[in-house]
């Protein structure tokens, strides 16, 4: 039975198909290869979120990403997951707010796509959502 969030998330994408909560999916998206210094080990195994989406446009991302502030709802953006230093690992999986969402950059047309044009899409929606909430904070 799908929770609020996840169809919340659906019907944002579109496609509930891009939206994970199995276990195996979420704790793999969850990892960066932090485990290489035995420092960030201990902090941050044990760390996931509780879904993952996939947006494969700018505008999914910027409307997932405006969901989940007006919701408070924690955001680890994620692309492919090589750093080594926990940038793509949630810190608040399971919090009172009701979830933490792994964002996967999984955006544009895959094989054709130039190297770091993913990662550019991600950037961009979050500078453009990061823009509107720092207006409407002041």
């Amino acid at each position: 039975m799908p929770t609020p969030l996840e169809v919340s998330l659906a019907s944002i994408l579109g496609d509930p198909a891009r939206v994970s909560t199995a276990p195996q999916v979420v704790n793999r998206l969850s990892r960066d290869f932090y485990w290489y210094s035995p420092v960030l080990r201990r902090q941050l195994d044990g760390k996931f979120a509780d879904v993952a989406v996939h947006p494969v446009t700018v505008q999914e991302i910027q409307d997932v990403l405006r969901y989940c502030y007006a919701n408070d709802i924690p955001v680890t953006p994620r692309g492919a997951g090589t750093g080594n230093y926990g940038q793509a690992v949630p810190l608040h999986g399971g919090d009172v707010a009701g979830g933490a969402l792994l964002v996967v950059a999984q955006v544009g047309g895959g094989e054709t796509e130039r190297p770091g044009h993913r990662h550019g899409r991600v950037v961009e929606g979050l500078h453009q959502v990061a823009e509107e909430v720092a207006g409407q904070l002041q």
